[in-house]
């Protein structure tokens, strides 16, 4: 009788294990097509894989829990190509294009990808999204935001309670990162809500230096209007108006010798 009891026991710690692994997988696959749909723009997929109970803070690449669980990943396969980001799914909606573009190297498809963009976004924040985690290279998510993504998705950072002046680790702010790739809606926003106009990083570079030295015309206007310091010199020595001049800029050089700049 023990052991038919003994084994018993056993067949049902067995069935358990495997309905729990079981359980593992289909939770993997629907954070899968979450990703997936993110990477897509896809607002009614993120919204569907949500509703069929994906995890809003899974990362992008999860690691399996047992070789059982690599053994049945096949027989639940996901649209989600594979990748190694280990990104949160609201960190992969915010690399809206490849870091470092700026708008006029994005395309006339831009725009329409900014609205979907920014629903995706919205999804992930009202099914209660992380807006906090950091980068794996350690990037706050609204440096990265104001840089790559519509002002209208800073806007929703910023009322999730972003830092307004968190930084990445070389010091460079949102504000700055705005300005180094032309986002004057973006900029006017942050000082709206506080950003430090005249933050310097790690090299002493402020925003208006950032604006100035790729002759952002636009940006420029936003921060100079919003009194950034004209004499402000990074760890060379250069100052705005140095840099328009290096770069031949005679429009942000006039425009800085209108607000005062003088070297």
């Amino acid at each position: 009788m023990k052991p038919l009891l003994f084994l018993t026991f056993v067949l049902l710690l067995s069935a358990s294990y495997v309905g729990m692994t079981w359980r593992t997988v289909q939770q993997q696959r629907v954070n899968g097509d979450l990703i997936a749909a993110i990477k897509r723009l896809d607002a009614d997929g993120t919204a569907a894989a949500l509703q069929h109970g994906a995890d809003p803070n899974t990362l992008s690449s999860p690691k399996a829990t047992s070789r059982l669980v690599q053994w049945l990943k096949p027989w639940l396969r996901s649209d989600a190509a594979a990748t190694t980001d280990d990104e949160t799914p609201l960190n992969e909606a915010l690399l809206a294009y490849p870091y470092g573009q700026t708008r006029s190297a994005r395309g006339m498809h831009s725009d329409a990808d900014d609205a979907k963009r920014t629903r995706v976004v919205q999804i992930l924040l009202k099914a209660g999204a992380n807006s906090h985690t950091l980068y794996r290279s350690g990037q706050e998510p609204l440096v990265v935001a104001s840089g790559s993504c519509p002002a209208d998705v800073v806007r929703l950072l910023l009322d999730r309670h972003a830092d307004v002046n968190a930084t990445n680790p070389n010091g460079t702010s949102a504000l700055m990162n705005a300005a180094l790739y032309d986002r004057a809606g973006t900029a006017r926003m942050l000082l709206k809500y506080g950003a430090d106009i005249d933050h310097r990083n790690s090299q002493g570079l402020t925003a208006l230096m950032c604006a100035s030295a790729n002759d952002y015309v636009a940006t420029e206007t936003v921060l100079l209007n919003s009194h950034a310091n004209v004499s402000f010199a990074d760890a060379q020595g250069r100052t705005a108006l140095k840099y328009a001049t290096l770069g031949g800029y005679n429009t942000s050089l006039h425009l800085l010798q209108q607000h005062g700049a003088t070297k």
